[in-house]
């Protein structure tokens, strides 16, 4: 049974009812349909920016010093200390509160010497608004409408603003735990029991509806709306079953190359995806769903990885896994969505050594930019006409992808020996460069940039922040 737990919270802590969420925003209109696909190993957040009338620009074809920007260096406001050295930020999207939380989790077998700490800062106040210690890693989730917090197999719901405490709850076993928290919901998974159980951020272990647990790892989709199980598709509200996904036999079959999975995928865009296991390795498919009639709407494709926005009539197909345990280098494809036809197609030149290549999808301006993320510098991304896939747009030289915002893309790069820098570019008006900042913090330090809420700032590795008034 799932229950409630009767332990308070440290001092200053006290239940409250959890905010509303936040109503989502309304995408501009755009002219014309159009992609932007960006490689990353950060973690992205939205960040808004105001836009400037600027003049017309050539493509970017080198990274700009500080003297080519149009604008100066904007000043940036610390340091603000937050006590947590060796750390990053990151975390669950909490609008302008960022989650400072150490490099190195602690280990799982042998207890710490010291407490894992983390620390919620919230970018517009510049305050400290939550501290949580643990001998266990605490593990995040939520968004603006509250910070779930999974430890010690309990749940803790967090005002990630205030830093009051909303709610919390015992976990029925040691093999449950949350695996998704929005929009004012928790979804627990309760491996021992074989269950679902959907709850509410106000009582985050009582079930509102259950079910039996999905056949993959990842199955929230929908912006949050739908839920992937292995009895159908379920709607994440009420727990009924959606409009599609109830006819198709969602089990594994058995047997040598027979064995397969089938579940949905997608935001804005639903995909069902077919996962063939053999002997020889592992085969999936993509194929673009219409979720009112329960239908393909075009052929499926095989691909390692799919971006696509119901804004754009056009996805992106990425393939960089053969299938085998090894990748290779990637071919990209853009395919109508109503008809499956290929608009082109694009191979990197460059394979992957002993990383892999990750691919995130955003559809922004006239391109679709595709890159290759790294160990160290050298891969920037790349802009392509999303038509045409030829390169549009391309910064030469040592970069590193710090986040997107609106229409701009920011990068981390060198512009000298002993500085890096923070540089933006409107990819609205053809990459016009609108940033370059040398990054602040004390000699001999480095300051890692990030972009969250309305806010771009840095970490040095002594747990200060830095930032960049708006």
């Amino acid at each position: 049974m799932f229950r409630e737990s009767d332990d308070a919270e440290p001092a200053n802590a006290t239940p409250q009812e959890p905010p509303p969420p936040e109503p989502p925003s309304v995408p501009p209109r755009r002219r014309t349909w159009v992609a932007l696909i960006v490689i990353a190993v950060l973690a992205i957040i939205v960040w808004q920016v105001a836009s400037r009338d600027r003049p017309e620009a050539a493509p970017a074809t080198s990274i700009p010093t500080t003297s080519d920007t149009e604008t100066p260096a904007p000043e940036w406001a610390g340091p603000y200390e937050t006590a947590i050295t060796d750390s990053k930020a990151g975390g669950p999207p909490l609008g302008d509160v960022v989650m400072i939380t150490p490099w190195v989790p602690p280990p799982i077998l042998t207890p710490p010497t010291t407490p894992y700490s983390i620390a919620a800062f919230d970018l517009a106040t510049h305050m400290v608004t939550l501290r949580l210690s643990s001998q266990k890693e605490l593990y995040l989730l939520g968004d603006t409408s509250g910070l779930v917090v999974d430890v010690n197999n309990q749940i803790r719901v967090f005002n990630p603003v205030t830093g009051q405490l909303i709610s919390q709850g015992d976990l029925p076993s040691d093999d449950a735990g949350p695996i998704w928290a929005g929009q004012g919901m928790i979804l627990i998974c309760d491996g021992t029991h074989g269950r679902f159980c959907r709850s509410t951020m106000a009582a985050p272990t009582t079930c509102v509806w259950e079910s039996s647990t999905s056949l993959e790892s990842s199955p929230v989709f929908g912006n949050g709306k739908w839920v992937s199980t292995a009895e159908g598709v379920i709607d994440m509200v009420t727990g009924q079953p959606a409009p599609f996904g109830q006819a198709h036999e969602m089990q594994q079959p058995t047997g040598g190359d027979n064995a397969a999975e089938v579940y949905y995928a997608g935001d804005s865009r639903i995909f069902q995806v077919y996962k063939h296991f053999t002997s020889s390795g592992i085969t999936t498919t993509y194929q673009p769903w219409d979720i009112m009639a329960d239908s393909p709407v075009s052929p499926a494709v095989e691909a390692s990885a799919i971006i696509a926005d119901a804004s754009s009539p056009v996805y992106i197909a990425v393939t960089n896994w053969d299938g085998k345990g090894s990748y290779a280098a990637d071919t990209t494809t853009a395919y109508s969505w109503q008809t499956g036809a290929i608009l082109w197609t694009k191979q990197t030149e460059t394979a992957a050594e002993d990383y892999a290549q990750f691919f995130n999808g955003y559809f922004i301006t006239d391109v679709v930019g595709v890159g290759v993320p790294s160990p160290g510098w050298g891969y920037p991304p790349v802009a392509l006409d999303v038509n045409t896939g030829e390169i549009a747009w391309q910064p030469v030289g040592q970069a590193t992808f710090v986040g997107l915002s609106g229409t701009m893309i920011y990068l981390e790069v060198p512009p000298a020996s002993t500085f890096d820098a923070l540089f933006g570019y409107d990819t609205a008006q053809n990459f016009f460069p609108v940033l370059s900042s040398i990054l602040p913090g004390p000699p001999g330090s480095t300051c890692y940039p990030y972009i969250a809420g309305t806010f771009a700032f840095c970490l040095t590795s002594g747990g200060a922040i830095y930032i960049r008034q708006a």
